[in-house]
């Protein structure tokens, strides 16, 4: 009776890291519109859930036609948090994302 007692409380720990490992590791989100495309990187399991309820989908945005990307990270509730948003060529220039991006206060990467 002992060792089945021990067995099960092996297992549940274990099998709570393997959940918390999995709900906590960050995962990047998308949302694409025509000119730009906002990534959300989280690993907080309430932040996924709303994201994709306001419409992102999972993984990265497409790299095709980028000009340069803006990225702004903080912190939230001891989390690391990153908001980045690539800009395409449809938008105009490099120097009109370069724009949008320093009023945004990011900071911006050239593709």
């Amino acid at each position: 009776m002992k060792k089945i007692l021990i067995t099960i409380a092996v297992l549940a720990v274990v099998s709570l890291g393997f959940f918390s490992c999995v709900f906590f590791m960050p995962q990047t989100y998308h949302l694409l519109d025509a000119d730009s495309c906002i990534e959300y990187t989280t690993a907080d399991f309430d932040t996924k859930l709303l994201i994709q309820l306001v419409g992102f989908e999972d993984g990265e945005c497409p790299t095709d036609n980028v000009l340069g990307t803006c990225k702004d990270s903080y912190e939230a509730e001891g989390l690391m948090e990153s908001l980045d948003t690539v800009y395409y060529d449809t938008i105009g220039t490099a120097a009109d994302a370069q724009l949008l991006c320093e009023y945004a206060e990011g900071t911006w990467v050239p593709e």
